[in-house]
């Protein structure tokens, strides 16, 4: 098994409709994802899980995964972390490459742009 974990950046990158903002993308997080197990036997990881998590608060995210098996695509989910929850998960898919997360604020006049959310990124080795 791997893991990768860390915080999401603190502060806004959207504005309250989940619109990521030219002047604020600063606050993103980008991780560079393992491979989603896809049957290439060259592969070693089988099943990948993203989970968020936080406490003093909930927070609200854009979470946006890049698909490289989907031109180029992004899927992107907006989700509620709330601290009296488990951990709040996004389904992977093979071809996942890469994630951005940013804060998004529940509405114009939302200040609480600094709850402390992590991420855990979980790779299970094939057996």
């Amino acid at each position: 098994m791997a893991l990768m974990m860390g915080k999401v950046e603190p502060g806004f990158g959207c504005d309250a409709a989940g619109n990521p903002q030219p002047g604020l993308v600063h606050n993103a997080t980008v991780l560079v994802l393992p491979p989603v197990w896809d049957t290439d036997p060259e592969i070693g990881w089988g099943r990948v899980f993203y989970a968020f998590g936080s406490d003093f608060g909930d927070a609200h995210l854009r979470v946006a995964v890049h698909n490289s098996n989907s031109n180029g695509g992004w899927r992107v989910s907006t989700i509620t972390v709330k601290s009296t929850d488990p951990v709040a998960r996004v389904d992977a898919w093979a071809g996942d490459d890469k994630i951005s997360i940013c804060r998004i604020p529940t509405s114009a006049t939302d200040k609480a742009d600094a709850v402390p959310v992590g991420y855990r990124v979980e790779a299970v080795l094939r057996a």
